[in-house]
């Protein structure tokens, strides 16, 4: 079995959408494993985190308001009211979804999700950490450079 002794890469932020969602594929095939849970995203808002992701997971259904969508009801909180998690991975902008949930909640929907064996991908994952019992598996800070950690 092959483990990974990463302790930060660090790539040069590229600038245009092809080349950030192709350092998001880059960065999920160098250092993202089928068990990794919590994926933690920080930076700024227009810093690229979400067509990271996108680059990182395809075909991945993006809660934010950064192309004109708005999922609602947002699906981690809605399953997790339920419980009765739907899908494998769920995606969390927190900066955006604080317009309309409390922080606690959401940090309960995550905590429910990963109990549940589900992934979550969280962007603006600093301002849920203090509430969470637990760090990011993967964390990916994203700026003039996108720094990747495992903590």
């Amino acid at each position: 079995m092959h483990y990974i002794t990463l302790v930060k890469a660090v790539y040069y932020a590229p600038r245009g959408w092809k080349r950030l969602i192709h350092l998001g594929m880059v960065i999920a095939q160098r250092y993202l494993s089928a068990q990794n849970r919590l994926i933690g995203v920080v930076g700024d808002a227009g810093a690229g985190k979400s067509l990271l992701i996108r680059g990182m997971f395809p075909g991945m259904v993006l809660t934010n308001d950064d192309q004109g969508i708005n999922v609602r009801p947002l699906p981690i909180l809605e399953d997790a009211q339920n419980k009765m998690f739907r899908t494998h991975s769920y995606h969390l902008d927190v900066r955006f979804e604080m317009a309309f949930t409390q922080l606690w909640q959401l940090a309960e929907a995550v905590d429910h999700a990963l109990a549940a064996g589900r992934r979550v991908i969280v962007e603006h994952f600093e301002l849920l950490y203090p509430l969470l019992d637990l760090n990011a598996e993967i964390l990916i800070g994203v700026g003039e450079e996108v720094v990747v950690t495992i903590p």
